[in-house]
């Protein structure tokens, strides 16, 4: 059991990237598990997943080996610096979406933005001009 803690001594190990990529392991992985029912598309995938499936696999047991911990390290924080960002973008969509009421133009049926708690507006529509009455 003393090599085998030996070997594991000064690896990185696993972090939210390797998450990820187990995450996305297991999609393709049913994904090509639900293609073997629809016949032409089973051999496209199968020459397709399983190099795709190996590849990750791969990757995600050297990442986890690996000895260069300032690599990885860097790997990992340049992938929460995007999900972060994107789960802020995603924020911003929500809480925007929650300031504002929207209606269908009469007109053109193009759906037109209005903020809450205005009141009655009068709103135009830009891309027909047509001319209505709303309660925000």
């Amino acid at each position: 059991m003393g090599w085998l803690r030996r070997f594991f001594h000064g690896r990185y190990g696993y972090d939210e990237f390797n998450n990820a990529l187990i995450i996305i392991l297991i999609i393709i992985n049913l994904v090509s598990v639900l293609t073997r029912f629809i016949p032409f598309v089973n051999q496209i995938a199968s020459w397709l997943m399983l190099p795709l499936q190996f590849c990750f696999l791969v990757v995600i047991v050297l990442r986890s080996m690996s000895r260069n911990i300032s690599a990885r390290t860097r790997e990992n924080t340049a992938f929460l610096s995007i999900l972060h960002r994107a789960r802020r973008a995603l924020a911003s969509i929500k809480r925007r979406d929650r300031n504002f009421r929207f209606f269908p133009c009469p007109g053109c049926r193009e759906t037109l933005r209005v903020p809450k708690g205005t009141g009655k507006v009068l709103i135009t529509c830009p891309r027909c001009g047509e001319r209505f009455q709303k309660k925000a």
